[in-house]
Parts: structure tokens; sequence; C-alpha cells
């Protein structure tokens, strides 16, 4: 006697026994739920012969049929195996075609930065480019005594002729005291000395009457306000505040560098130069204000040229000197 093992549903298998006794067959059929892996149903059936008979189950009885052949199992159709569908290629994402970006173009403006008391306009010119971000920023003031004309010069060479290099501008001041200058007196209109009226620990209000008198109090001054006010907005890199009649460069020691540059290029000597403000006070200048409260984000310097100097010294050279130390100037024009 011979068992068949046949394949069938997953857990489930099925015994058939035959009996080659005449022609007679008894199916006997059992659910087996045994938990053990379930074999391919594509792999053939597997003879095995058995040493024990088996205990067939008891169940309905088959009559014979006379001359039935016995049935064959049937064969174990195998399933198609399922193709794997292929795996598609990524497709890469287009990138983006970039914006062109404008062109920087040059833009030349003037503001208005304050009046004085008789009504004069402080005007400051730029100099600078469009689509840009501005990393560099030169201030250069002319005139701060009305009776030092040479900064005037330099101020209008400047603003006339440099064109600055591409994420620089340029602030040209040509005066902060346009009364003085149209009196011809170092003081302002109200005789004050703007070089001694800044907001400093070094500030004094003595010496009214004379060339130097620093004003009632500190800031005082519609000037000095106005163009305290600009500073404070634009916080630039480099100041030069041109004066007269010392020749030199007046040293800060805060930017040796671009002391340096200026005074090579100037053909002047760099000194130091007092204003009679007293050890450990900050001198009420320009230049010393800046660089006592702003001078994280630039350096201020005081150029004194000489007495008399020539239009072509005051104008291109100084020009050139001043833009060149402070590296924003890329060409004339």
């Amino acid at each position: 006697m011979k068992h068949v093992v046949g394949r069938g549903p997953v857990r489930s298998l099925v015994l058939v026994t035959v009996l080659s006794l005449g022609g007679t067959a008894l199916a006997t059929s059992a659910a087996s739920a045994l938990g053990r892996d379930v074999p391919d149903p594509s792999e053939p059936a597997v003879e095995a012969t058995s040493t024990t008979s088996p205990t067939p189950s008891p169940g309905p009885t088959v009559s014979p049929t006379p001359s039935a052949s016995p049935s064959p199992s049937p064969s174990p159709t195998a399933s198609p195996t399922p193709t794997a569908s292929p795996t598609p290629k990524p497709t890469a994402t287009p990138k983006p075609t970039p914006k062109p970006q404008p062109t920087p173009k040059l833009i030349t403006r003037s503001a208005v930065l304050g009046t004085t008391v008789q009504g004069r306009t402080i005007m400051g010119y730029y100099r600078g480019w469009s689509h840009t971000t501005q990393r560099r920023t030169l201030v250069v003031l002319g005139q701060m005594h009305g009776d030092e004309k040479a900064g005037l010069q330099t101020a209008d060479w400047v603003r006339r002729n440099v064109k600055p290099t591409k994420g620089s501008e340029i602030w040209v001041i040509p005066t902060m005291n346009p009364d003085g200058n149209a009196r011809g007196t170092r003081t302002n209109a109200r005789g004050v000395d703007l070089n001694r009226n800044w907001g400093t620990s070094g500030y004094r209000s003595s010496g009214k009457g004379s060339r130097t008198w620093g004003g009632p109090r500190a800031a005082s001054e519609r000037e000095t306000k106005a163009v305290a006010a600009f500073l404070r907005r634009k916080r630039p890199d480099y100041i030069a505040s041109v004066h007269q009649p010392f020749g030199v460069v007046v040293r800060t020691g805060k930017d040796r560098g671009w002391e340096r540059r200026l005074a090579d290029a100037l053909g002047l000597p760099i000194r130091e130069v007092g204003v009679g403000t007293p050890s450990g006070l900050t001198s009420p200048t320009l230049t010393g204000w800046y660089n006592r409260y702003y001078g994280r984000h630039g350096t201020a310097t005081t150029l004194e040229y000489r007495a008399s100097v020539t239009s072509a010294y005051a104008g291109r050279r100084a020009g050139l000197a001043i833009t060149g130390a402070a590296r924003v100037r890329a060409r004339l024009g």
C-alpha cells in the first residue's frame, strides 16, 4: 500500500488511500491544522513509503461500483511563477532655469542732510550700484571750517570722477558748514567751532567768542546734528574729514593700514594732533566721536592738507588717494 501526498490549500493536507482490492477505492478526507510550513504548491509531489498502516478514520462507506477503474490522483497543477515587474528607473527632476540677474547700473543721486540756521542746505552726493549688496562705504567730508577751502575741490572731484567698485558706495559731503563757507569763517553763523561740538566726554562749553568755542552744549548745532544722524544711519567703513593747514594725516592708531595708505598717496607724514582734550577723555571732534561710539563699524580720520596746495593736488591727487586707500575705486568715469 502506498500513500500519495497531494498538494492542497494552505494548512490543509488530504490523504487518499488507494486500495487495489478488486478495483474498490476508499477515500478518506481529514483536515489538519498542525501549523507547519506549507510547501510551495508549484513544486512536484514527493512519493514516500510508509512502514506503518495508518488507521483509517471512521467515515461514510462508499459502495463499490462494478467494473469501476480506480481514479488516478490528479497531478498537481503548477501555479505560474509571478513575474516581477521591472523597477522603474528614477527620473531626474529637471533643474529650474535660473532667472537672469539684472545688470548692475551706476547710480548717482543727492540728498539733503539738513539745513543751517540761515537756511542753507547741507548736501550729500551718492555714487553706488543698483542690484548689489553694498559691502563698503566711504564718506568724504570736504569742509567743516568755512575758511579751509581745499577740501571742497577734493569733494567735487570725487563726486564727478570716481566710479566705485561693485559692492562699494561713496558719499560726498562737500561742506557741513555752508554758512561759514559763505562768510569765510572757521565757525558757523552762531560762532561755534563745529569740530568741538560733538557729544563726547571731552566736550567743553567754555571759550565763547573764540575760534574754538564748542557751543553752549554738546551737539547743540544743527549742522552737527544733521551729520551725526547721517553717520549713525550709514555707519561707514571709512570717513575722510579734510582740514588745513598742518600737512599731516592725524594718527588715531585705529586702522594703521588705512592711515599708511593715505599718507603714502598724499605724501604726508602721520602725526598726532591734539585739540586740548585732557588725557583719558575723548576729543569732541567728529573723528573722536565716531571712533569712540561707532568704531566697531569703521574708522574716521582727519586729513590736514598744507596751508597752500594746488588745484591738481586738492582735486585729482587727493581724490585718488582717498578712494584708493579706502579700496572703493574701480576706475574713473
